[in-house]
C-alpha cells in the first residue's frame, strides 16, 4: 500500500494538471498503509515503521541516479556567480530551524493534544507524535521560503496561541 500510494502521489505531482481524486486515493492509501502496520505490528511499531518506510519507499529509486550524474549536475548548478547569503543570516537560519521550529511544534503539539478525550499517556503519546510531524513540516517550510519572515511569524503566531491555551488550561 505504501508503495502504490507514494506512486500516485508522484504520478500526481510529475503531471501538469492536477488528478485530484488521484491525489487523495495515494494519500488514502499512505494512511490506509498506516493503520495496516498498525495491526500486523502494534500500534507504536505500527506507526513508527510506517513513518520510516515512506521516506525510505520514497529515496530508494533515486539511489542509482545519484552514482551517474551527480558530478555532472553538481558543476554546472555551481557556475551562477557569488550569491551566498550573508553568515548571519545563515546563523539566523539554522536558529530559526533548529531551536525555534522545536518549540514552536513542542508548544503546538502539546496545546493540540490537550483537546483529545483520552489518557494522560496517550495523551504524551499523540503529543510525540505531532511534534515530530510538525517539526518536520514546519523545517521544510523554513528551508524551501526564500525568507523566513513568513514562517516565522506563522509558527510564532501558533505558538502563542497554543502557549495561552496552555497557561488557560493550567489554572
Amino acid at each position: 500500500m505504501t508503495v502504490m500510494g507514494l506512486a500516485l502521489v508522484y504520478w500526481t505531482w510529475r503531471q501538469r494538471q492536477r488528478h485530484w481524486p488521484v491525489l487523495w486515493l495515494g494519500w488514502g492509501l499512505l494512511v490506509l498503509s498506516v493503520w495496516a502496520w498498525m495491526q500486523s505490528a502494534g500500534t507504536e511499531f505500527g506507526v513508527v515503521f510506517a513513518l520510516f518506510l515512506v521516506p525510505l519507499v520514497a529515496w530508494l529509486p533515486l539511489l542509482p541516479q545519484w552514482r551517474g550524474e551527480r558530478r555532472n549536475n553538481y558543476a554546472r548548478a555551481n557556475t551562477a556567480p557569488n550569491t551566498a547569503p550573508a553568515p548571519w543570516l545563515i546563523g539566523v537560519r539554522v536558529l530559526a530551524l533548529l531551536v525555534f521550529t522545536a518549540l514552536c511544534s513542542t508548544l503546538v503539539a502539546v496545546a493540540l493534544v490537550q483537546l483529545l478525550p483520552v489518557s494522560h499517556l496517550a495523551r504524551l503519546v499523540w503529543a510525540l507524535l505531532f511534534q515530530v510531524l510538525f517539526w518536520g513540516l514546519l523545517a521544510i517550510w523554513l528551508c524551501a521560503a526564500e525568507r523566513v519572515r513568513k514562517p516565522i511569524i506563522w509558527s510564532s503566531g501558533f505558538a502563542m496561541m497554543a502557549s495561552v491555551f496552555l497557561l488557560f488550561l493550567a489554572q
